[in-house]
């Protein structure tokens, strides 16, 4: 075996043991699929020609010329997510996400002396995690009626963890030389890990007291685990007019595979207060192997590929996301109980959870350029606008599985090298996102008896999030031309 071999064994090896993580929840374009396309943000619809074809714009494999294996992997990400007072003045939710993760395993079989390709693939098309937690303690005078100020201890913990996994195949032919069709289909599985809580105590301030006796407190509480599989067709057209390329794919709406996509979510509320009038309560709900909808849009990719010279060339795309109705994530309807009016406030569909995702569109854009037979530099840009629909979601009352809302904008850059039948390739991707005079998650800075011993929820905090993820890939061609 040849010297130079071991890297790229020792690559991957490496790179199949990572995991991924990322500070964003619902975003369509939160990840890329395959090392070259990652580097050209995606913009590949009009040219792409290996193995990510399958996913972007499967008549791109009508045009793949070898045979070959591909493995890539996301080798390190960094997410670092701050929103400034999103607990209360000067309390601050961060959280820091550090690991990798596998983007697509696949493999191409050009059929031999036929204009015809078709390849398996297993794609990671989305990984976020986020985990925050807070506590704040202080002596605040939350109940008037108690004498003097009380010992307060709030808190607030979130957790939600998300991932789509995509296993398919593809069909691509070569109608005529510049133009192709192609097909492909994927069985689907997205899984939800999400948990919120809020807790308040309130304690009499006594210093002759060696243990405290709770004078009142409240405890908000959601949990949800949630499978789904479906099923999804890509269709794709790839034309070629002198000089420029042309692309279109369209992304069919998942076709939800209810048999086996299950929930469980349980919630609960405990209100107790031994001074005030306020009301005291205690419910708890919960639903197991309830059967479940996740809803995806119909997707139209629209992609230019333009060579400026025999080196450099530019791509762009231009994507359309349909809207998708409110809709409620557990399929097996339950009717709320007549329940507290301070419930509904807090919990809009105690027993349920909801999604609505807006029409929008996105845009990516890239360059390559070629400095030799064996080296190339790629660089890019794409949006990522979030989906979510505020007219209908409030991501800080209603029953909505996520907390992210904001935008974000990808630069990417990233090398290619060619040695034999070997492809390596690194590369980076940065994310960032900004949203300025956001309403608090929670307020436990300035709690009060009214509001169940939680402050009011102002528009003063920040959102500053950030994500580098270092990419690299392996390509391994059988047979070269």
């Amino acid at each position: 075996m040849k010297t130079h071999i071991y890297p790229y064994i020792l690559l991957l090896i490496l790179t199949g043991l990572m995991r991924s993580v990322s500070a964003q929840e619902f975003n369509y374009w939160l990840n890329e699929v395959g090392p070259q396309s990652s580097m050209l943000s995606g913009a590949v619809t009009a040219g792409v020609k290996d193995n990510s074809a399958i996913y972007y714009n499967p008549a791109g494999l009508a045009y793949v010329e070898n045979s070959s294996l591909s493995f890539s992997s996301n080798g390190y990400s960094l997410g670092v997510l701050n929103i400034a007072n999103g607990a209360g003045q000067n309390l601050d939710l961060k959280s820091f996400t550090f690991g990798a993760f596998s983007q697509i395993f696949s493999f191409v079989q050009k059929i031999p002396k036929l204009p015809i390709s078709l390849t398996f693939a297993l794609i990671n098309t989305h990984y976020s995690e986020i985990k925050t937690d807070i506590k704040n303690d202080m002596y605040y005078d939350v109940i008037p009626s108690y004498e003097d100020n009380e010992y307060f201890i709030g808190t607030y913990r979130y957790y939600n963890k998300i991932r789509e996994d995509w296993g398919g195949f593809g069909y691509g032919k070569r109608l005529r030389p510049n133009f192709g069709l192609g097909v492909s289909a994927f069985i689907t599985y997205r899984y939800t890990n999400y948990f919120k809580s809020q807790t308040a105590d309130v304690y009499p301030d006594d210093p002759n007291l060696t243990s405290y006796e709770l004078l009142a407190n409240s405890n908000f509480e959601e949990e949800l685990n949630y499978n789904s599989y479906g099923l999804l067709f890509i269709l794709g057209a790839s034309w070629q007019f002198q000089k420029m390329k042309y692309g279109l794919s369209v992304t069919t709406p998942r076709i939800n595979l209810g048999f086996v996509s299950t929930s469980n979510l349980k919630k609960s509320v405990t209100i107790e207060n031994q001074i005030s009038d306020t009301l005291n309560y205690r419910t708890t709900m919960w639903r197991s192997d309830v059967k479940s909808v996740y809803k995806s849009p119909l997707i139209i990719d629209l992609g230019i590929e333009f060579p400026l010279s025999g080196l450099t060339t530019l791509y762009g795309k231009l994507s359309f996301f349909s809207g998708i109705r409110t809709y409620k994530i557990l399929a097996t309807p339950q009717e709320d109980e007549n329940l507290p009016e301070f419930i509904d406030k807090h919990f809009e569909g105690f027993t349920n959870m909801i999604i609505s995702q807006k029409a929008l569109a996105n845009v990516s854009f890239a360059v390559q350029h070629l400095f030799s037979e064996k080296f190339k530099l790629l660089t890019g840009f794409r949006t990522d606008f979030n989906p979510i629909n505020k007219k209908e979601i409030n991501v800080f009352v209603d029953s909505y599985p996520g907390q992210t809302y904001w935008n974000i904008y990808h630069l990417t850059a990233g090398v290619f090298w060619f040695i034999e039948k070997f492809e390596l390739s690194l590369g980076v991707d940065f994310g960032t996102g900004r949203n300025k005079n956001s309403q608090q998650f929670i307020n436990l800075t300035e709690p009060t008896d009214e509001n169940f011993l939680f402050g009011i929820p102002s528009k003063t905090s920040k959102v500053r999030y950030n994500q580098l993820n270092i990419s690299v890939g392996f390509t391994y061609t059988f047979q070269k031309k």
